[in-house]
C-alpha cells in the first residue's frame, strides 16, 4: 500500500462522479473512476491505496464479500457495461 495525497481524489474531475463506498470490519473503502479502490486511514484521515480492478468504473456497487473481501459489481466502464464482478482481498 502506498500514501495517497487527498489532492490527487479531487484532481480527477471524474474520479467523484457516481462513486461507490462501503465499510469492512470498521474500515471505510472507496471506489471511484480510477479503477483504485482506497481505504480511509483513521490515524491520518488519509486515503490509502489498498487495491485496484481490473476494470475502472463508474456508478458501481462496492460490497462487503465474503471473509475479508470487497465486491465490486455492475456499473460503466468507459461506455460499458463491466463483464465481470470483481473480488479484492483485503490486508489484515
Amino acid at each position: 500500500m502506498q500514501a495517497f495525497e487527498q489532492q490527487l481524489l479531487l484532481a480527477d474531475e471524474v474520479e467523484g462522479f457516481a462513486p461507490s463506498a462501503c465499510a469492512v470490519g470498521g474500515e471505510l473503502f472507496y471506489s471511484g473512476a480510477s479503477g483504485y479502490v482506497f481505504r480511509l486511514d483513521a490515524a491520518t484521515n488519509a486515503w490509502v491505496i489498498e487495491g485496484g480492478l481490473s476494470e475502472a468504473r463508474i456508478s458501481h456497487r462496492l460490497l462487503p464479500g465474503l471473509g475479508n473481501t470487497l465486491v465490486a459489481v455492475g456499473g460503466n466502464s468507459k461506455g460499458k457495461l463491466p463483464k465481470r464482478i470483481e473480488w479484492l482481498p483485503l490486508d489484515g
